[in-house]
């Protein structure tokens, strides 16, 4: 809410100084409307080969911004099956946990791919955020994104086959 309070005076015609006067106050509410969003891209690097391997690395960038009208603390970023997720970046200044509205950070994760992964033909994974309100209430803004990193298959095989004759 905004509190915003008037006072007015006035002199009156025989000289007397400040003789009237009144004042006015006003509350306007001003609803609070938390609100973030979360974007998730990412991309496998499949290594000199250029073939997807087991330990090949998928990189995730993270986008968090704040798009309500609160600024929100102890913004928390998960991504349960990543190797590692870095801290959101303080791109304002004002806490790595720590959205003002319109403050975007990001953040960037790994994830080795393994066997099945490749024999799926793809790796899908969600990652989550959430924010606390100014009020006190955990959680009161988040949101999720997720990601299908595709990999390609590269099935080969070889056969070599020697032979001898025997004479005779």
């Amino acid at each position: 809410s905004f509190f915003n309070e008037a006072f007015t005076t006035g002199d009156c015609p025989d000289g007397t100084v400040d003789c009237a006067g009144d004042d006015d106050d006003h509350t306007e509410p001003i609803d609070a409307a938390p609100a973030m969003t979360l974007d998730k891209t990412g991309s496998l690097a499949v290594g000199a080969d250029g073939v997807a391997t087991p330990d090949d690395v998928i990189t995730y960038t993270f986008t968090v911004e704040n798009t309500g009208n609160v600024t929100l603390s102890g913004v928390d970023l998960t991504d349960a099956y990543l190797d590692s997720v870095g801290d959101l970046t303080d791109v304002a200044g004002n806490g790595v946990d720590v959205l003002a509205p319109g403050d975007i950070e990001t953040a960037t994760g790994t994830y080795a791919i393994d066997q099945a992964d490749i024999d799926n033909g793809s790796f899908f994974n969600e990652a989550f955020t959430t924010g606390d309100c100014p009020d006190g209430t955990v959680d009161c803004a988040g949101d999720d994104d997720d990601h299908t990193e595709p990999i390609d298959a590269a099935p080969a095989m070889t056969l070599d086959k020697t032979g001898s004759l025997a004479v005779g």
